[in-house]
């Protein structure tokens, strides 16, 4: 007991079967229990996100890394799901010809399909702060990747050809789509890196560029050409399979668009602050 007591209480000294044993585990389960706890409020305070380096009990970094993949999985559900309703409603309405609207007036049926889901997504983005975090820690280069499937501008090329369409629309259109797509590859490739920021960022608004003007030439079109729009309207892209172009394809790709921008203006900061952590390491 004597001997015991004496390398207790002794500094630097292996500890006793005492410590070693029941109080010693006893005393772990507390702090890890209290440290997830601690967890728990930070959450609460801070949406879910990476560990942090200065949690140093396996307690509080499993148990984020157990809510950040959890909660990632769960949002990547959500907008799988979402975005399949969307693609439903969208087709449903266009079967239904509830975008087709009079061709006295402006398609303002089509003007609302697409701003409100930018406008629902918007609001979850900057309300939600575990949302934002996860929107944020998407692929920059797997969003990018996306914008290749608008080389079917070309469609709009040949419908403009044969007076499907009318051409003030149908060539910036076709034209717009075709370049940003036929770039989109290279750029995803090259330059989704914090050297290359602001060129990524430029590529992004050039893509925003050619999607508002498609759609303000689309909904202005019998204004800027009356005459050639009593022969030839707009009216094709309010039908299937073209209104899915404008009620579905072009919000989403506007989302991406802006998902990108902001990833990218965060790289310069996330990149000092990567090099401020590796260079604080103690040496060797």
């Amino acid at each position: 007991m004597g001997e015991h007591a004496t390398r207790k209480g002794s500094k630097g000294v292996e500890p006793g079967p005492d410590e070693g044993g029941r109080g010693y585990v006893q005393a772990s389960v507390a702090v890890v229990g209290a440290d997830t706890k601690n967890a728990t409020k930070a959450d609460r305070e801070w949406g879910v996100g990476a560990v942090d380096e200065g949690d140093k009990w396996i307690g509080a970094g499993s148990y984020r890394r157990r809510r950040a993949m959890t909660t990632k999985t769960n949002y990547g559900r959500v907008l799988v799901m979402l975005i399949a309703l969307w693609f439903v409603a969208a087709l449903t309405a266009s079967a239904l010809h509830v975008f087709a609207g009079a061709p006295n007036r402006p398609p303002l049926e089509l003007l609302v399909a697409v701003l409100a889901p930018i406008t629902i997504f918007t609001v979850w983005y900057f309300r939600s702060k575990s949302f934002r975090q996860y929107i944020l820690s998407l692929n920059p280069r797997t969003l990018t990747l996306v914008h290749t499937w608008r080389l079917v501008g070309f469609v709009f090329l040949v419908l403009g050809t044969y007076k499907i369409l009318p051409e003030i629309f149908a060539l910036p259109a076709g034209w717009g789509d075709i370049a940003i797509g036929a770039t989109a590859l290279p750029v995803a490739i090259l330059l989704t890196r914090p050297e290359y920021k602001t060129s990524f960022i430029v590529w992004q608004l050039l893509g925003v560029a050619d999607l508002v003007l498609a759609i303000a030439l689309g909904a202005a079109t019998r204004y800027i050409d009356p005459q050639g729009a009593a022969s030839i309207s707009t009216l094709p892209l309010a039908l299937l399979p073209l209104s899915l172009i404008p009620t579905f394809a072009v919000p989403l790709l506007l989302i991406l668009h802006g998902i990108s921008i902001a990833q990218a203006r965060r790289w310069t900061s996330e990149a000092r602050d990567l090099r401020s952590g590796v260079e604080g390491l103690p040496a060797a």
